[in-house]
C-alpha cells in the first residue's frame, strides 16, 4: 500500500470516528385546540396553537470534541398548526451553537430569552394557551422599539452562557446585541438568572433590561421574577413572583399554581393577581383550571377553562393565539380542547 492509499484510510477512519462521535435529532411538536371566548356583547370559537407548548419543528445535533469539549446545535422554529400563517418557515424561535465544557456552556445566536424560561419553569403551562402567563397580560405591547417587547420570548443577536451546576446551584446570563447604527444601546436586552434545584425544591431569581423607545428618547424596561416549587407525592406546588416597569408603567403580579399527576391524569390550576402600580382601578385577577389524560410519553388530550376579570381601567387578555379584543373594564372567559404530540 503505497502513501496516498495510506492517507486516504486514515482520512477515513478519522472522519468515521468523528461521525460515531456526533448525534443529530430531528425533534418537534403539533399542538392545536379548539378554543372559545365570551366578552360582553360577543364571543368567538375557532383553532388555536399554543395550548400546550406550541407547534415546532426543531434540529438538535452535538459532537464530542474530545478532552471534556463538546460542540452543540440547536435550530428550532414555530409552526402555526392551525394553518392561520402562510409565511415562510424559519427557524426563529432558536437558532445558536454553543462550546461546552467544564467551564459550562456558552452560545451563540437566536436562543430562548432567560426570563420566560424561569416563567415557564414555574408556571403550570408556561406561556402557553388560556392558561398561559405572557405579555397579552403585562407590558409587553407597550414596549415601543425594544427586541420584542417587555417580556421577550426569544433573545436574537445574544451571547449566553449556562454554568455547571455545583451543588444544586447554576446561573445563566445573556446579551443581545442592538444592532443600531450610532446607538448600539437601542434594542439591546440584557438577562440574568440564579437558582437552586436539588431533588423536590427548585428556587430561581431572575432580571431582564430591554432598552427601546427612539434613538431621542431612549426607553429601559425592566422585569424581576422569583420562582419556587416543591415535588411531593405526586403534587408540585409553585410560586411566581414579578413586576415589569417601564415607559412610565409598573405591573406586579403573583401567580400561585399547581400539578397534581396519577396514573394517566394530570390536574392543573392557578391563580394570578395582577396590580398596576401607575393607574389606579386598573387591576386583573385571573383563574384557570386544567385536566389531561396522558395515552403516552408523547401525546395527550387537554382541557382548560378560564375566567379573568378586569377592573375599570384594564384591558388585560387571556394568553391564547385565537385573535380578540377587549375594551376596558371588560372581562373575558374561555375554555379549550385540544390534542398535543411531540415526536
Amino acid at each position: 500500500m503505497n502513501k496516498r492509499q495510506l492517507l486516504a484510510v486514515a482520512t477515513f477512519a478519522m472522519a468515521d470516528g468523528a461521525v460515531a462521535q456526533s448525534n443529530l435529532t430531528i425533534y418537534g411538536a403539533v399542538d392545536t385546540s379548539v378554543v372559545h371566548l365570551s366578552i360582553p356583547g360577543k364571543s368567538v370559537t375557532g383553532l388555536a396553537g399554543g395550548g400546550r407548548s406550541g407547534s415546532a419543528l426543531g434540529i438538535r445535533g452535538s459532537e464530542e470534541l474530545g478532552n471534556g469539549y463538546r460542540v452543540n446545535l440547536w435550530l428550532e422554529g414555530s409552526i402555526q398548526a392551525d394553518g392561520s400563517s402562510t409565511s415562510a418557515f424559519a427557524f426563529s424561535s432558536r437558532s445558536s451553537i454553543g462550546l461546552q465544557g467544564g467551564f459550562g456552556e456558552l452560545r451563540v445566536g437566536r436562543d430562548a430569552n432567560i426570563i420566560s424560561q424561569l416563567r415557564d419553569d414555574f408556571s403550570p403551562t408556561g406561556g402557553s394557551g388560556i392558561m398561559g402567563l405572557n405579555g397579552n397580560n403585562l407590558l409587553r405591547w407597550a414596549a415601543i422599539g425594544s427586541l420584542m417587547g417587555s417580556s421577550s420570548w426569544t433573545s436574537p443577536n445574544s451571547l449566553t452562557y449556562l454554568s455547571p451546576q455545583l451543588g444544586g446551584m447554576y446561573g445563566r446570563a445573556s446579551y443581545s446585541f442592538g444592532e443600531q447604527a450610532g446607538n448600539s444601546r437601542l434594542g439591546s436586552n440584557i438577562s440574568a438568572r440564579v437558582g437552586y434545584s436539588s431533588g423536590p425544591l427548585h428556587l430561581s431569581l431572575g432580571y431582564n433590561l430591554a432598552r427601546g423607545g427612539t434613538d431621542s428618547l431612549g426607553v429601559s424596561y425592566r422585569t424581576y421574577n422569583l420562582g419556587a416549587s416543591y415535588w411531593i407525592a405526586g403534587f408540585m406546588p409553585m410560586l411566581l413572583l414579578g413586576s415589569e416597569r417601564g415607559n412610565g408603567q409598573r405591573v406586579d403580579f403573583y401567580s400561585l399554581g399547581i400539578k397534581y399527576r396519577w396514573a394517566t391524569h394530570e390536574l392543573r390550576g392557578v391563580y394570578t393577581s395582577f396590580m398596576d402600580k401607575v393607574q389606579e382601578r386598573s387591576d386583573s385577577q385571573r383563574l384557570v383550571l386544567g385536566y389531561s389524560y396522558i395515552f403516552s410519553k408523547r401525546t395527550e388530550i387537554f382541557s382548560s377553562v378560564a375566567r379573568l376579570t378586569n377592573q375599570k381601567n384594564a384591558a388585560r387578555r387571556l394568553a391564547t393565539m385565537l385573535s380578540h379584543s377587549m375594551d376596558a373594564g371588560q372581562n373575558i372567559s374561555g375554555y379549550e380542547i385540544g390534542i398535543y404530540h411531540r415526536f
